[in-house]
């Protein structure tokens, strides 16, 4: 009897054994940790606003000239540089654009228009002409002399001897000897001026260019011709030569300047 509960004692021990040693137990795995990824986020481009139009300052047109300029194949219309600013006035007088300058170098400057746009490039030519880069047009100044008259005599030529304010007449055709007003004009140093018509009270911009009158004999003499309204040439004159504070033109002297003594 005790030799049987021993075996049996014995038998039961080797099984516990054997599941101890993983004979016939099951194994468990733990579940693997997950390996979070680092992701670079990337940074937001920002956008490169405009840049804004810079004021100008008057050192940057130092060597442009101010003055008047007209367009070389017509008289239609003409440029004013002045300082930094410039207008282009068209056929009847009114400005059409107008901006500001900024000086690439001595002898090329750029126009920009009144929204800071750039409008066109002038380059001043050798003859001191302006020349358009982007409508290939050509501008000479007002008030030059043309390129026959003695230079000794040209600095003695301008307007100074002209500006100021005037009553235009035009002679009376029943009576010769009285004089008829007809408009009040404003002429101004750079060679433009303003007429005002009396009659129906309308107002006409204009420009006047030194030309020569040429004889026949080869002599010259300057004169101050007169345009309105782009290449409507109206009237001369003698440059420099008066009676009395009175500046005659037309046929005969039938027109005349008077002053105006303050009638403007």
């Amino acid at each position: 009897m005790k030799k049987k509960f021993l075996a049996v004692l014995l038998a039961g021990m080797m099984v516990g054994a054997l599941a101890a040693c993983g004979g016939t137990a099951e194994v468990t795995e733990e579940p693997p940790i997950p390996v979070e990824e680092e992701i670079e986020e990337e940074e937001p481009v920002e956008e490169e606003e405009p840049e804004e139009q810079q004021m100008l300052s008057p050192d940057h047109v130092n060597d442009i000239p101010e003055g008047v300029w007209l367009y070389k194949k017509g008289h239609n219309y003409w440029v004013v540089t002045e300082g930094l600013f410039w207008h282009l006035v068209n056929e009847y007088g009114e400005t059409a654009v107008e901006g500001t300058l900024y000086a690439e170098d001595e002898d090329t400057f750029s126009v920009y228009d009144e929204d800071g746009e750039l409008y066109t490039t002038f380059t001043i030519t050798e003859d001191g002409e302006l020349f358009d880069e982007i409508y290939m047009e050509e501008y000479f100044p007002v008030g030059h002399l043309p390129e026959k008259f003695p230079a000794e005599l040209a600095d003695e030529i301008g307007f100074n001897d002209i500006a100021g304010e005037w009553i235009y007449q035009e002679q009376d055709t029943e009576n010769y000897e009285n004089y008829n007003d007809v408009a009040f004009i404003q002429i101004r140093q750079d060679g433009t001026y303003t007429i005002r018509f009396y009659d129906d009270d309308t107002e006409t911009e204009g420009v006047i260019i030194i030309e020569l009158d040429e004889y026949p004999d080869g002599t010259a003499v300057p004169i101050y011709s007169f345009f309105a309204g782009g290449n409507n040439y109206w009237a001369g004159c003698y440059t420099g030569e008066r009676e009395e504070d009175i500046i005659y033109f037309g046929n005969g002297g039938s027109e005349r300047l008077v002053p105006a003594e303050g009638q403007g």
